[in-house]
């Protein structure tokens, strides 16, 4: 997922791409809100957002739209049981917040594909589980096991 989160007040002093908030990363946050939201629903947690995936240069988002776009952010944090450190509004938005907002999608990401990569196992006594770093618990006493897969 390719989000922006190292904007800088010299991208901003500067006029860089980074250091201003247009079309292109309207685009890129609420794409990554659809398909994280998505990834979220195949989990069995169910959330349809609306997003707009064609904002143009030059448009100017409406305060309803900009609610809106921060408050998917926000739902999907919570919904992968995160308390985001978001801007209030969008109004005035700063470096600093727009980082923010892509950081926090980062974090989300990162959480759902952790979890994604634990892998259920069937054993002759119960579950195995496999956690994100190779460790394998056995449900039935919670120990250490090993499993070979072959």
């Amino acid at each position: 997922m390719e989000l922006i989160t190292d904007r800088t007040k010299a991208d901003v002093l500067l006029g860089t791409e980074k250091g201003t908030y247009g079309a292109s990363d309207l685009n890129r946050v609420e794409s990554a809100v659809a398909e994280l939201a998505e990834r979220l629903t195949r989990a069995g947690m169910e959330y349809t957002p609306t997003v707009i995936t064609n904002w143009q240069v030059g448009e100017i988002p409406s305060q309803t739209q900009m609610t809106r776009y921060l408050g998917n952010v926000f739902r999907l944090c919570q919904l992968a049981g995160m308390a985001p450190q978001l801007p209030v509004s969008m109004d005035n938005l700063t470096w600093d917040g727009a980082n923010q907002i892509e950081l926090a999608l980062l974090a989300v990401y990162e959480k759902i594909t952790q979890e994604e990569t634990a892998i259920l196992l069937i054993s002759a006594d119960g579950l195995v589980l496999r956690d994100s770093v190779g460790m394998y618990l056995d449900s039935k006493d919670n120990k250490q096991c090993f499993v070979v897969i072959g």
